[in-house]
């Protein structure tokens, strides 16, 4: 069996994948973090607001040019409406602790000496399709000796 991670090696871990994706450091402890996620651009305001009229704008104005330019006016002015809306947006601030990353990080399902798969973490006998486990409450994973149909020694 596995030892469990320490505290430092979770937050480490999940440093890692947390600034991969963009966000940003805050401050850290050996037991915990707090990331500032990344503020967005609304893309369904872009597509609504500014690309949809810009396009429908430049096909009009190809058209009849005094109806396109309003329509082009229109698609500026969504521009400065989803550009405010990103200006007045706040980072959001997540706290992580390492008993929250241990209680939520998934776990395998693994072939049991009875023909069956199990939960790694507690044992109940599960499905290859349960995606988590009815007793400890934890995601599950597949294990790759449950691909390659292998039993338990």
């Amino acid at each position: 069996m596995l030892s469990q991670p320490t505290d430092r090696q979770l937050v480490d871990r999940a440093l890692t994948d947390y600034t991969a994706k963009g966000w940003r450091i805050v401050s850290q402890s050996d037991s915990g973090f707090q990331v500032a996620e990344p503020k967005k651009l609304s893309s369904l305001g872009m597509a609504l607001f500014v690309i949809l009229p810009a396009v429908f704008g430049c096909v009009l104005f190809l058209i009849v040019p005094s109806y396109g330019i309003p329509v082009l006016v229109i698609a500026g002015i969504g521009l400065l409406i989803v550009l405010a809306d990103y200006a007045v947006k706040k980072e959001q601030l997540h706290y992580i602790t390492a008993d929250y990353l241990r209680a939520t990080a998934p776990t395998w399902i693994l072939p049991s000496a009875t023909g069956g798969v199990m939960c790694a973490m507690c044992g109940m006998s599960v499905t290859v399709t349960t995606k988590t486990c009815p007793q400890c409450k934890r995601p599950l994973v597949v294990s790759a000796a449950v691909h390659a149909g292998l039993k338990q020694p």
